[in-house]
Parts: structure tokens; sequence; C-alpha cells
């Protein structure tokens, strides 16, 4: 880390927490009859006050640190930009939500020279935190954690995302549906079953072997990717570079999981 003023990872989790149960202690209730446009105009709103809440709690604190608009995210894609900011996103799995599912979450990180040095993920409903700084073991709830031990993939259990076709289109559909298919042929079972950033904090605590996604959805992932890579995992891209804003795709896994499902990602 620079000389910059260190961040108290505690306060910062703390923060990210007041705001998810406020998020979560208000649930929103659509009308059956809600078309697309009104659901997704609410969820703005919702975001929208989160995140006008937590940069008032984290300013009291740290002043200077700057927030993820889309120029700073496009510039360190490019390697332009230098500075400290926060990504946060409010509710990832916002279909969980708005279902009135759980297994969605809030997630936080803070990048410094385009690399997380930071990172949270909570889950309200059951009311874990998921923790990393640097320097620092990845932790649940304060505990020490770690990915999985698992060395094959034939009992290895993945987790994935596929987006709705009115976010990717067709033809990006098909493509994810036949990638996913080819790595469930091997190993034990695929599941699509929370909110990206989540699915990464439970990598990083070994509840899943493995998190494989398409696509260049890195505001979702960051914070997660500094969970698994502090809890001993393996975080690439899907031509088996190191994660990254210019990368595309996502492979987080134990470093025995990591090779195999590259391999089977690049055939």
């Amino acid at each position: 880390m620079s000389m910059q003023m260190k961040i108290d990872p505690a306060l910062c989790a703390s923060s990210l927490q007041i705001v998810t149960d406020r998020i979560a202690a208000n649930p929103y209730r659509f009308d059956a009859d809600a078309d697309l446009r009104a659901i997704v105009g609410e969820l703005r709103r919702i975001s929208a006050d989160a995140t006008a809440l937590l940069k008032k709690l984290l300013a009291q604190s740290y002043p200077t640190i700057g927030w993820g608009e889309t120029e700073m995210v496009d510039a360190d894609r490019t390697g332009r930009d230098q500075r400290r900011y926060w990504l946060f996103d409010p509710i990832d799995g916002a279909y969980h939500y708005v279902q009135g599912l759980p297994l969605w979450s809030a997630s936080l990180a803070l990048i410094e020279d385009g690399k997380p040095i930071f990172g949270a993920v909570y889950d309200p409903r059951l009311r874990e935190m998921f923790l990393w700084s640097e320097g620092c073991p990845t932790t649940l709830n304060g505990h020490p954690v770690s990915v999985s031990s698992k060395t094959t993939l034939p009992t290895a259990v993945i987790g994935t995302s596929l987006a709705p076709v009115a976010q990717i289109g067709s033809e990006v559909l098909g493509n994810t549906a036949a990638l996913i298919t080819r790595i469930a042929g091997h190993c034990f079972i695929v599941r699509q079953m929370a909110a990206s950033s989540l699915q990464l904090a439970y990598v990083a605590a070994g509840r899943l072997d493995a998190y494989v996604e398409p696509g260049n959805d890195h505001d979702d992932w960051i914070a997660g990717v500094a969970l698994v890579a502090g809890a001993g995992g393996s975080v690439t891209a899907f031509d088996g570079e190191a994660f990254g804003f210019d990368r595309s795709g996502i492979v987080a896994a134990s470093k025995a999981l990591a090779a195999p499902l590259i391999d089977l990602i690049r055939d």
C-alpha cells in the first residue's frame, strides 16, 4: 500500500452493514403488473439513496477518497488512473431482492493503482460479513476462512451467473449457456445460486469450490476477487492471465482447480 492514509477495515465494514441493513429492513414490493422499467427505476432510487448514505458515513473518516464513477473504472482499464476510490454495489442480485428471495448482497471495495486494497461483501439476511484488507487474511464475521481443499473437478461444486437475455442478448446468452453446459459435464454440479459477489465470497469461505462467469462485470466481482485472493485462492480472467479491469471473464477457485477450469474454457 502507498503512504496514503490507511483505512480501518472494521469501520468500513460497519458502515456497509448499516447501509445494507437499512435496505433489507424496507423491502421493495412492486405491483403485480409493474413493468420492467418501473422496477429498474425503483431499484435505482434505492441504490442512489444507499450510496448517498454510505458516502456520508465514509466521508467522516476518509474525506479525500473518491468514488468509482465510470470514467475512473475506464481509466483503470487503460492504466492511466492512479487515484484511490470506492466501488460500491448496494444490491447485487437485485432480482433476488425484488422477489423477496435471500442470497442478495452488498459489496464495497477500495481501489488503489487499479487493484483492490480492501474488499467486503455483506449478506443482510444471514448477517454474514466477508472481509479482507491488504496484509490481512479474509474473514467471515471475524473468523479466518480459506478456499476449498478439493483438487479434482469431478467432486467440485461450481457457482456461476446467467445474465438476463434483455441485458446481454440471445447470442451471448447461448454462448454462456454452452460454456456452463461444458463445465457441468466435468464437475459434480454447477449452481446459479446467488449474487455474483456473494458466490465469490462463498468460494473464499470454501462453500463453493469455484466460480466462473463470462463477461466484464468487474464492479460486481471486484470485492469478491479480493476475498478469494485473501483466502488463498486463484483469480484469473478466461485467458488465464491475472484478473484485471482490462480482462474478460472470471475464474475464481482453489489453485488446484483453476488450471483444469481454464483448460475447459480455452477448449
